[in-house]
């Protein structure tokens, strides 16, 4: 919704999840809210996304990550990222730390930075930004 709000009816904010009633929900709330550029669409991000080419201006990802393998999504997710984004399109990652918590993913499925990066940068993708975000971190890459 906030994102909606900064675009404004200039922009177009697409919200993809792979489960129907988490964007079922999200289309209603956007509706009885009046957000009318919220497109909310069931999508699984390791796949090909419902976007075309060059145009998003920023993909935002949080907690997604460590529920995938990425050694065996990373080709179709950070290609089909890069397709879809502009020239110097972002990408901002949030993740939780790999670090013992008494909550979120197991350790075993946390990813660090370095991990993310040492995917993402394979598919043309250049480190910005790394920000604590206190149990969690936001890395920023953009498209070169």
């Amino acid at each position: 919704m906030r994102a909606s709000e900064i675009v404004g009816d200039s922009g177009a904010v697409y919200s993809l999840d792979r489960w129907q009633d988490v964007i079922d929900d999200l289309a209603e709330k956007a509706r009885s809210r009046g957000f009318r550029n919220i497109r909310a669409v069931v999508s699984d991000i390791s796949e090909h996304l419902p976007v075309d080419d060059e145009s998003v201006d920023l993909c935002f990802i949080s907690t997604v990550l460590h529920s995938l393998d990425l050694a065996d999504v990373e080709t179709s997710l950070f290609g089909e990222i890069r397709r879809v984004l502009k020239p110097g399109g972002r990408v901002a990652i949030i993740e939780c730390k790999k670090e013992e918590q008494q909550f979120g993913p197991p350790m075993s499925m946390r990813l660090s930075p370095e991990e993310i990066q040492g995917s993402i940068i394979r598919y043309g993708f250049e480190t910005m930004d790394l920000v604590d975000l206190g149990y969690n971190y936001m890395i920023t890459f953009v498209k070169t």
